[in-house]
This record gives C-alpha cells, sequence and structure tokens, in this order.
C-alpha cells in the first residue's frame, strides 16, 4: 500500500500551495491579462503555467482525485508544448531553449501516465525531430545554440524506447555514460536511473528495468529530503519515475513498484 505521511505543517503548506497556484492559473487564464504581456514574456508566462498545471495535478492525485489529475496534466502539457513552440522562435532567454527536451520530455511523461496515445505520439515526434542546435533566436545573432548535452541525450532515449526505434539508442545511451563519470551525488544517480532502466527494455530484463526505476525513486527521495523542509511536490509523486514505470508496462513489462512516490491510481 502507498503510503505518505505529511506532517500538519506540510499538509497545510500543500493546501496553500495549491490555492496559490490556482489563483495564478485564474490570472494567466484572463485574456485581457495575456494580451497585456509583451511576445517575449509570453514563453515565461506558459512556463509557469506548467509548473502551476504540474502541482496541481499530483496534488490531485494525492487527493484522489483522479479527473482532476488527468485535466491538470493535459494543460502541462499543451502548456509545455506551446512554451517549447515560442521560446525557439521568440527573443527570450537562452536557458529557457537549451531546455527545450527537458519540458518535452516531462510532457511525454505526462502523456505516458495519462496513456493519451494522440499526445504520446505527438510529443514523441517533436522529440525525435529536434536537431542538436537551432539557431539562436535573437535578432541580428548569426549564431547556433545547442540544448542542454544530458537533457538532449535522455530525451533521445526515452523518445525512442516509446517508438521502439533503438537502432541509434547505443549512442545516446554512450554520451549519458560519460557524463555520468563526470558528474556526482544526485544528477549522476538520475542519470544512472534512466541509463539503467534504457538497458533493461532494450535486453528485455525486468529485474533490470526494475533496479532502474528504483535508482531514480531512490535519488528522488533524497533530491525530496536534501533541505530542512521536505519538498512538498515532491513527495507526492515523481513524474520521471512514474513514467519509467508507465513506459515499462507499455512494453509489456509487468513491473511492480510499492513507492511513496508513484501513485496507486497509475497501478490500476
Amino acid at each position: 500500500m502507498r503510503e505518505i505521511t505529511l506532517t500538519e505543517d506540510e499538509k497545510e503548506r500543500a493546501k496553500s500551495s495549491a490555492e496559490y497556484n490556482e489563483k495564478q492559473l485564474r490570472r494567466k487564464y484572463d485574456q485581457e491579462y495575456f494580451e497585456e504581456i509583451p511576445d517575449e514574456k509570453v514563453p515565461t508566462v506558459l512556463f509557469g503555467k506548467a509548473l502551476d498545471h504540474e502541482f496541481l495535478a499530483k496534488y490531485s492525485l494525492f487527493e484522489g482525485k483522479i479527473e482532476q489529475a488527468r485535466e491538470h496534466f493535459q494543460q502541462y502539457i499543451e502548456a509545455f508544448v506551446q512554451n517549447c513552440e515560442k521560446v525557439v522562435v521568440t527573443d527570450g532567454v537562452e536557458g529557457g531553449i537549451v531546455l527545450v527536451p527537458l519540458k518535452l520530455r516531462n510532457a511525454l511523461y505526462a502523456a505516458l501516465i495519462l496513456e493519451d496515445e494522440t499526445e504520446i505520439e505527438r510529443l514523441t515526434t517533436k522529440i525525435l525531430d529536434l536537431p542538436r542546435e537551432v539557431e539562436f533566436p535573437w535578432e541580428g545573432v548569426d549564431e547556433m545554440i545547442a540544448f542542454d548535452e544530458e537533457e538532449y541525450h535522455q530525451a533521445k532515449i526515452i523518445a525512442m524506447l516509446v517508438r521502439g526505434e533503438t537502432e541509434d539508442l547505443s549512442s545516446h545511451l554512450d554520451v549519458t555514460n560519460e557524463l555520468r563519470e563526470e558528474k556526482d551525488g544526485l544528477a549522476a544517480r538520475y542519470l544512472t536511473g534512466i541509463d539503467t532502466f534504457a538497458n533493461g527494455i532494450l535486453e528485455e530484463d525486468e529485474a533490470t528495468i526494475e533496479a532502474g526505476i528504483t535508482t531514480t525513486l531512490n535519488a528522488h527521495h533524497n533530491d525530496t529530503h536534501q533541505h530542512e523542509k521536505r519538498d512538498i511536490e515532491g513527495l507526492m509523486m515523481s513524474l520521471e519515475a512514474t513514467g519509467h514505470y508507465k513506459l515499462a508496462h507499455r512494453h509489456g513489462f509487468d513491473v511492480r513498484l510499492d513507492s511513496p512516490y508513484i501513485p496507486d491510481s497509475v497501478h490500476e
């Protein structure tokens, strides 16, 4: 049985955060407010909208409100897709551009959780079509900008596993293995998790798949508890581990992991 024990203070923080995010969303969906936003600020607003929906989706699952969670995940996906489309072609912050693969990968995890085949196909295609670098979006700057290397290759790995196109997968795994050796702590553990998971799918080895997801869950746990105040959103769910769990079942593996970071509804 999945159990998350929140202190009374944490429950109040979660409720307050949900109320705040709902208030922020009402503002961001106000057409008059949106029309007043300068074009260069639109990607930032869309990014904030996505994060608001992500928190509310996880909170809804935690509260057992499955349909509300589905609605928020659907809006989360759409806001991230719009953000990625606009941030590449609009004057904006470089960091928003280089992390496009991360945003699309997280949106794909949400689509896998929803089992929304239309969104899964759309997001998988977007990731597989991503070039290694894109034109710099600032006017008068005739340069190319590369996506974040780690996020680019991780996104490609997950999209290829979803599509079942694994011919070039090893080249991306080679890069993430090299990157993992350069890192330590949580960053290395997250990379180990996705690499182990991917190799398990390739080798059709259920134990290796479970080991990969467990590594991601352990990294998520440490990430959530690394500060004096535990991360409320992290306590409710690991999007990455849950996405991998759903992807494993999509490939026909009967993986069963009893973790507080994979919602009960995902098992149903």
